[in-house]
C-alpha cells in the first residue's frame, strides 16, 4: 500500500493552502492556548470547525480529545476517524496515532499491515514517534518472529532525536542482547538517557541490571539496585515500590524499616496489584498498631515525583513497570 505517496501528494496539494490561512492559524493557536489552560471545552469549540473544514492539525487534536475523553465522552472510534482524516493529509502525528489504533484495534478493526504502513509514512517524514512505532512493529510482531536488525535501526533513529521511549528500547536491546551483543554498560547508558527525562521504567531497568549483573563490567550491586528501584518507586513504578518494600522489610542491604516498608506496600497497592511474597512477609512481621497507623499516614501523604505522559505508541503487551 502506497500510503506515504498519497499522503505526500495530498500534503502538497491541500494542506499547504489550508495551513496558509492566517485566520485559521490564529484560531488554532487560540485553541492550543485554551487546551494549555485545561479549558478543553473551549479548545474543542475552536478546533472542531477548523477540523471540519480540513485543517489537519485540528483534526488530529480533535481526535486526541476523543481518545482521552477530554471535553467529550471517550470515543476511540471517533478518535480513529479523526486521526485518519489528518493522516490522509500527511499529518505525521495523525499517521502515528492511526497506526497505533490499527495495531491495537482501538476504535477500528485491527490491521497489523496497515499499522506498519502508517508508522512508516510518519517515520519517512523524520517523525520520532513514527520511527519508534516502526521499531516496535519489528520488535514485537504478532507472529512472534521479530526482525531485530530493523527494530534497532528505527529505535536508534528515534533515540537520536531524544525520544525517551526509544532510548529505553535501545537499553532493552543491549540488556537482552537483542539484535546486538549484550552489553550492560551500554544498556545503562541508554537507560540513563531515558531516566534523565524522568521515565520511571528506565530507573527500574537500571535497578534490574544491577540486580542480575549482566556481564563482568557491571556486576551485581544490591545497594545500587536498591537506589535505582527507590528512584523508580518515587516516580510511581509499582513493581519498584514492592521491591523497595522488600529491601526495607528484610533489612539485608539497607537498615530494616518496617514502617517505611509497609508504606511502600500500601502505595503500590493503589495500582490494584499485589505481591504474594510481600504480603506473606508482612503477615510474619510484628508491628504495633501505632506503627501501622504511621505507615498509612506516610502512604496517604506520598505523591509521585514528576509525571510521565502516556506514550503516543503503546507496546502490544506492556512489560513496563
Amino acid at each position: 500500500m502506497r500510503i506515504w505517496l498519497a499522503s505526500l501528494l495530498v500534503l502538497f496539494l491541500a494542506v499547504g493552502t489550508l495551513r496558509a490561512d492566517p485566520a485559521a492559524e490564529a484560531a488554532f493557536r487560540d485553541g492550543m492556548a485554551a487546551y494549555a489552560a485545561k479549558d478543553h471545552k473551549r479548545a474543542l469549540a475552536v478546533w472542531l470547525p477548523l477540523a471540519e473544514t480540513g485543517h489537519a492539525e485540528a483534526q488530529y487534536r480533535v481526535g486526541r480529545l476523543h481518545d482521552e475523553g477530554e471535553a467529550v465522552p471517550k470515543d476511540e472510534a471517533a478518535a480513529a476517524a479523526w486521526y485518519r482524516k489528518a493522516a490522509e493529509q500527511g499529518h505525521a502525528l495523525g499517521q502515528v496515532a492511526l497506526g497505533d489504533s490499527l495495531w491495537n484495534g482501538r476504535g477500528i478493526e485491527a490491521s497489523f499491515s496497515d499499522a506498519h504502513d502508517w508508522f512508516k509514512a510518519a517515520a519517512q517524514q523524520g517523525n520520532a514517534w513514527g520511527q519508534y512505532g516502526l521499531g516496535l512493529w519489528f520488535a514485537y510482531p504478532p507472529d512472534g518472529k521479530p526482525v531485530l536488525s530493523l527494530a534497532v535501526h528505527w529505535f536508534e533513529k528515534a533515540a537520536a532525536q531524544g525520544l525517551a521511549e526509544a532510548q529505553y528500547e535501545m537499553g532493552e536491546r543491549y540488556a537482552r542482547g537483542d539484535g546486538m551483543r549484550r552489553d550492560a554498560a551500554k544498556a545503562i547508558a541508554w537507560y540513563r538517557k531515558a531516566a534523565d527525562q524522568g521515565m520511571p521504567q528506565a530507573y527500574s531497568a537500571i535497578g534490574l541490571v544491577y540486580a542480575y549483573g549482566l556481564d563482568e563490567r557491571v556486576p551485581k550491586d544490591p545497594m545500587k539496585e536498591f537506589e535505582w528501584f527507590l528512584e523508580a518507586a518515587e516516580r510511581g513504578g509499582w513493581a519498584s515500590q514492592l521491591s523497595v518494600a522488600q529491601f526495607l522489610l528484610e533489612g539485608k542491604v539497607v537498615p530494616r524499616d518496617a514502617v517505611e516498608g509497609l508504606k511502600w506496600v500500601i502505595v503500590a497497592g493503589r495500582s490494584g496489584r499485589t505481591d504474594e511474597i510481600i504480603l506473606k512477609t508482612l503477615g510474619r512481621i510484628r508491628m504495633t498498631e501505632e506503627d501501622r497507623a504511621e505507615a498509612r499516614r506516610r502512604a496517604e501523604a506520598w505523591r509521585p515525583r514528576g509525571s510521565w505522559l502516556k506514550p503516543l505508541v503503546s507496546r502490544p503487551s506492556s512489560r513496563w513497570d
